[in-house]
């Protein structure tokens, strides 16, 4: 009985001791919030200065604030330009793993699971959205500065697979859009190909029909990495 008692007094003590500390940390967050919005409107940024990070929490975001904080070029400006890659790909191996590896901060980013389906589906269907069109300027700009899979690749990986699981593209799709071959979904075809399917269904993916879709890759055991 004594034994029992100690082991309730111990357990109400952490708690009481946790939930003092998250409400102390809570207010601290709370303080720092406030503080910053204040600063924000003290000190509007300049023209000229770096324009702040999407407000994800993926790996692209860990590369804008690594980009940023060891000053690299702009976010218009390819990391390509950057003098410093050169330099670094110039490097023996010995040297890399000696004064680079050696001396790098490493980063582990754990997000909710649900939080994750949730941001693979805006990002990769947005949002519900019809799917944008192609437009072959706007790709090559974008492909200067950003390393992104093409709109065709796009096509392929996430919308063709959606479309099939939830029925939006039947068998006969080669006829329905006057192809003198039969499409294979596993095969990446050129944006012409898409363009015509794009066309035809004006592809749009429900957040139902996107969770249709995952669970639907887990029982075929081929998810995709992004969820």
């Amino acid at each position: 009985m004594f034994f029992r008692k100690k082991i309730f007094r111990g357990f109400a003590l952490l708690l009481a001791t946790t939930v003092m500390l998250s409400h102390n940390f809570l207010s601290r967050v709370n303080d720092r919030s406030s503080a910053g919005k204040e600063e924000s409107a003290r000190s509007p940024h300049q023209e000229g200065d770096h324009a702040e990070p999407p407000a994800i929490a993926g790996s692209s975001t860990w590369r804008v604030h690594v980009r940023r904080i060891n000053g690299g070029p702009p976010a218009n400006v390819s990391v390509e330009d950057d003098k410093r890659r050169q330099t670094f790909l110039q490097s023996g191996l010995r040297q890399v793993v000696a004064s680079t590896v050696s001396s790098s901060t490493l980063i582990m980013s754990v997000r909710h699971p649900l939080t994750r389906l949730v941001s693979a589906y805006r990002n990769k269907y947005d949002d519900g959205k019809p799917m944008r069109g192609y437009n072959r300027k706007r790709e090559e700009e974008k492909l200067k500065v950003m390393h992104t899979p093409r709109w065709n690749e796009n096509f392929h990986q996430f919308w063709i697979p959606a479309m099939i699981t939830n029925g939006l593209l039947t068998q006969n799709i080669s006829a329905e859009i006057g192809l003198d071959f039969i499409f294979e979904p596993e095969k990446l075809y050129d944006p012409s190909v898409y363009l015509k399917i794009f066309k035809l269904k004006r592809p749009v993916i429900t957040f139902i029909q996107f969770l249709r879709h995952v669970i639907t890759t887990h029982k075929n055991q081929s998810p995709d990495n992004h969820w």
